[in-house]
């Protein structure tokens, strides 16, 4: 079995008739090795599973070379948050059937999937937005459905409305799927004022949940 610790940033990356064909740029999670960008300005993503030896300083996998171009990804795996714990915040900690570890890493949340609970795909978390006055987390921000782009429909939904699902390693977000198309969202390259008190309560009526009290100044529950 392969120790991920010794895969680090700008070692080689040869093929099994010893070539190089790519270099680490670092470990994506605990499953994932990101390559540094090829002569066209492209990362790629292959899997540990390919490594056979980190011996000599350089990440050898088991398949020739122009075959690795042919099946490795340009875009990062969607993973858990388990997939994500690169520095072992939950490891012993987690139970295939729950409950889920109280306090947990934000960077480990970031590219979860979200489902709703007709177990249909909405989309994954892209960013953490914290409320800095309260210190608690106000939203997150879902692409519903594809990877962040200029020009990409985002929304914010309110922490409240998601929940852990820890047996699929995913959250749950109680919104039909065609609902979506009529929910407060934004481009990326037009984020609102998530302080402003007329857009926080449109957000939260679409989702049914309620500011907390301290959020941005308002007087809820």
């Amino acid at each position: 079995m392969i120790n991920t610790e010794q895969i680090k940033p700008d070692m080689p990356v040869v093929c099994s008739q010893d070539g190089q064909f790519a270099t680490v740029d670092h470990m994506e999670g605990t499953n994932t090795i990101k390559l540094k960008k090829d002569k066209t300005g492209q990362h790629h993503y292959i899997p540990v599973s390919w490594v056979t030896s980190t011996e000599g300083g350089k990440v050898k996998v088991d398949r020739p070379g122009d075959q690795a171009m042919e099946e490795w990804s340009t875009s990062p795996p969607n993973m858990s948050y388990e997939d994500r714990d690169t520095y072992g915040i939950y490891k012993g900690r987690l139970n295939k059937d729950g409950p889920g570890p109280q306090l947990m890493g934000a960077n480990t949340l970031l590219g979860n999937d979200v489902y709703n609970t007709k177990d249909e795909d909405l989309g994954d978390i892209k960013e953490i937005m914290l409320d800095m006055a309260s210190g608690r987390v106000a939203y997150a921000v879902l692409s519903f459905g594809g990877i962040l782009t200029l020009g990409e429909k985002l929304f914010a939904v309110p922490w409240d409305a998601l929940k852990l699902d820890t047996k699929n390693k995913r959250f749950t977000l109680d919104v039909d799927k065609v609902r979506l198309d009529i929910a407060p969202g934004f481009d990326s390259g037009h984020w609102p004022d998530m302080a402003d008190e007329t857009w926080s309560k449109e957000v939260h009526s679409f989702y049914g949940t309620k500011p907390y009290s301290s959020e941005f100044g308002s007087s809820s529950h």
